[in-house]
């Protein structure tokens, strides 16, 4: 429910399909309406969600198959459910490129969206996305592809990426194509 929350012993976790995101808890006793969940939000169509992150404050990035973010600042209504996304981050790359996996930054300033064959790091306006409504057009992402000549240099013939994550101890973003 929040980055490293499982080193604190944290029992609860985030879980996802295509149209929700929801919280469970496994130490509740499920019930036929809501199972284990202690909260939710979901789409009244499939939004075709794939990949979900937390930072540390348990604000968290979804993104999509259509190559979409969504960031909810994690807080729940007086109903008990997830809020709204407050920001909904469309037209990141020139195509709708499915997003394989997110990852944030610990303090919420960046996230790192994997697509198959290309980055995107998409900064969230100071974690300001998080609370408030920002656009994709105020802050474009940084598209982060191999050249051609590092293609040729390697001899790639296919690329895909697997899940890019933030190193921030040392100030990098590690993926991995083939066996690079």
């Amino acid at each position: 429910v929040s980055k490293q929350s499982q080193r604190g012993g944290e029992k609860t976790f985030l879980g996802m399909n295509e149209r929700s995101i929801f919280a469970i808890d496994p130490r509740i006793k499920p019930n036929e309406h809501t199972g284990n969940k202690v909260y939710s939000f979901t789409y009244a169509t499939n939004v075709k969600l794939s990949t979900a992150a937390t930072d540390r404050e348990g604000h968290i990035v979804a993104g999509n198959r259509s190559g979409q973010l969504r960031l909810f600042d994690g807080q729940t209504n007086k109903e008990g459910e997830l809020k709204r996304a407050k920001t909904f981050l469309s037209n990141l790359s020139t195509s709708e490129v499915p997003i394989t996996h997110v990852d944030v930054t610990s303090d919420g300033n960046w996230i790192i969206a994997t697509c198959a064959t290309f980055l995107m790091l998409v900064s969230t306006d100071g974690g300001n996305g998080f609370s408030k409504s920002i656009s994709s057009s105020s802050s474009p992402p940084i598209i982060l592809s191999l050249s051609s000549s590092d293609i040729a240099k390697h001899g790639l013939t296919a690329i895909q990426f697997t899940g890019a994550k933030f190193d921030e101890p040392r100030g990098l973003i590690v993926t991995s194509t083939g066996s690079l």
